[in-house]
């Protein structure tokens, strides 16, 4: 393969030959959780996107309103997700919510945050926190890699 080559792995193959046999579940377990992630980058001083409000069950989604989200654009995803599933790119003008070109009412973007808490897009299947976030926009250097709206470019550093 001309990837391999040059040190360029698919996903299946970075998962499987190096992520998960050469960190530790602790590791893997920081990794998987956004929030877990999140916390730990912070307390180094490392930038992220801002988190506005997290919500842990329907009890806590029932006393939320996205009206309570001071800004017009903003990220709804599950803490525990697994690539782009689950995850809503939102944007608002008077209350009508845009979603990739589609009108959602807010009555249909809380009922995809049900799904997030019941696991319908969590890695194992379990229980999941839904993280409402800032949306960030790609620096203009990395446009030609952002089709959808961020890349995903990730970089490994194996034995140095």
């Amino acid at each position: 393969m001309k990837f391999l080559s040059h040190g360029i792995l698919w996903m299946n193959a970075r998962n499987l030959r190096y992520i998960r046999t050469k960190n530790s579940d602790e590791s893997i377990s920081l990794a998987d959780s956004k929030l877990k992630t999140k916390h730990f980058l912070s307390s180094r001083g490392i930038p992220f996107a801002e988190t506005y409000f997290t919500i842990n069950n329907q009890q806590e989604l029932h006393k939320f309103s996205l009206k309570n989200i001071k800004t017009n654009a903003f990220v709804i995803k599950p803490n525990k997700w697994s690539g782009w599933r689950g995850m809503l790119i939102v944007k608002r003008e008077n209350e009508i919510y845009s979603i990739a070109w589609e009108v959602w009412s807010e009555e249909e973007i809380r009922l995809h945050m049900i799904d997030i808490l019941h696991g319908s897009f969590s890695l194992h299947g379990s229980t999941d926190t839904v993280v409402i976030e800032e949306l960030l926009s790609p620096w203009k250097d990395f446009w030609i890699y952002c089709k959808h709206w961020l890349a995903d470019i990730r970089v490994i550093v194996y034995n140095l």
